[in-house]
């Protein structure tokens, strides 16, 4: 059998024109910041994070991981609103 590199061609074409599998488009809401305490489990902050809003902390993160991910950061708390029955 011989190869060629006529696959590999086809394979940078197919890549070109498919569309990127995974995550386009992820929005976070939080509208606490990040505290010592977050960072044995929440692991996209680190010792640099502390003090900083999470969900622009959390964006710039994920960025660095995937700079085509869009992230919507919503910081802002939301009131409750209690029934009035």
């Amino acid at each position: 059998m011989r190869w060629s590199s006529a696959p590999a061609a086809s394979a940078a074409r197919l890549r070109s024109i498919s569309p990127p599998a995974g995550i386009g488009r992820l929005t976070i809401a939080d509208s606490d910041k990040v505290d010592l305490t977050n960072l044995q489990r929440q692991i996209l902050y680190r010792t640099d994070s502390v003090g900083a809003v999470k969900v622009e902390a959390a964006q710039t993160a994920l960025k660095a991981l995937n700079p085509d991910v869009e992230v919507v950061a919503l910081a802002q708390a939301r009131r409750r609103i209690s029934p009035t029955w």
